[in-house]
């Protein structure tokens, strides 16, 4: 079963790893029809096409950095890892460490070798860090060499029904039984109301110190990797933010699409700090913001706002729908939280509601 387990996270990691280098890195690169072709089919998962026409094209060319690259990756993503090595060094050899193919060359090196050879792991991971080609490439070696620099062994280990709690200071909390208890009555309850199935678990790290947590890895505490049930928070985070946003990625993980508005603003709005109101945190944000605010700009370029801004605003937002039309319709939202699938849900009224929450928040 442990075995069954690492082969299925296996694959999850290198579908998402796939996924976000498709989008970050395909349209970027000048490709001749026949790379196209492999790059195309690729994209479309169509595993055999590509290993079979990048076979053929590197007959011809077999120092070609991208089609190496390409071969190596989808080698990988086909579980065959000890022949995708060899391609994936040829194309940073070719690469030279000069662009994006060598960084996501050496994360997926990374990937390879985490389950026999972490050290070899971490240093790929490094290297990807080191070269920053791509954000998203830099992002995805952090987290992985983040969690391969766990050990469970390092922490204090409680365990509740649905959460298995690392804490790395136990002392830190003051009653560690009430702290896992609230985060295990949060999970339920969102569950519950957002009529998810609780048949997973989560990894909970619970960290003492933000400062020595970003020094040493890089990210700032705290945040979910919800695909993989991971949640890294601060010990004095709310109870139920980062939970929250590890179920509902169970409504949308089968192909909605997930926004910054609609995913933090539920994170926000389940995370259980029932000491501030929604009012409360919105008048925290700055008048001149709130007499600008625009939700559709907000859903659209949500890179653009702050946290300061956008989770307090989108969490009003979400308590707005909620008060508006219920649960039911949220559900829907969060599965998948795009303004066109809004419009879908809630019609000619969301233009409606989206001013009357604008002249709400500025109003008050």
């Amino acid at each position: 079963m442990e075995r069954k387990n690492r082969i299925f996270l296996r694959k999850l990691l290198i579908l998402l790893i796939s996924t976000v280098w498709l989008v970050s890195c395909m349209t970027s690169n000048k490709l001749d029809t026949e790379q196209k072709s492999i790059r195309d089919y690729y994209a479309d998962k169509n595993y055999q096409e590509t290993i079979r026409l990048s076979l053929e094209y590197l007959k011809q060319n077999p120092d070609d950095a991208f089609v190496n690259h390409i071969l190596g990756r989808v080698l990988s993503d086909s579980l065959r890892g000890d022949e995708a090595v060899a391609y994936l060094e040829k194309a940073i050899k070719l690469d030279n460490e000069k662009s994006y193919i060598s960084s996501w060359s050496y994360l997926y090196l990374g990937s390879y070798y985490s389950e026999a050879d972490r050290a070899r792991a971490l240093q790929m991971y490094d290297k990807v860090i080191e070269l920053n080609k791509t954000s998203n490439s830099v992002n995805w070696a952090k987290i992985e060499k983040l969690q391969l620099a766990q050990n469970k062994a390092d922490f204090t280990f409680i365990g509740t029904e649905h959460i298995n709690f690392y804490f790395d200071d136990i002392q830190s909390i003051g009653n560690p039984a009430a702290y896992t208890e609230v985060r295990e009555a949060a999970f339920v309850k969102i569950c519950s109301t957002l009529k998810v199935e609780p048949d997973f678990n989560i990894d909970f790290y619970v960290w003492h110190d933000r400062n020595k947590f970003y020094e040493e890895y890089g990210k700032t505490l705290g945040f979910s990797i919800s695909s993989r049930g991971i949640i890294h928070s601060a010990d004095n985070q709310s109870a139920g933010h980062e939970i929250a946003h590890s179920i509902i990625y169970h409504l949308y993980k089968n192909g909605g699409e997930a926004t910054g508005l609609i995913n933090e603003g539920g994170a926000v709005y389940f995370d259980q700090n029932t000491g501030f109101s929604f009012e409360e945190r919105v008048k925290k944000v700055s008048k001149n913001a709130r007499r600008n605010l625009d939700i559709k700009d907000m859903w659209a370029n949500w890179g653009g706002y702050t946290e300061n801004v956008g989770y307090p605003v989108g969490g009003a937002f979400i308590d707005y729908l909620v008060k508006k039309e219920g649960f039911d319709k949220l559900i829907l939202l969060l599965g998948d939280q795009s303004y066109e699938n809004a419009l879908d849900i809630y019609g000619n009224n969301l233009e409606l509601y989206i001013a009357d929450f604008e002249n709400w928040v500025d109003s008050i």
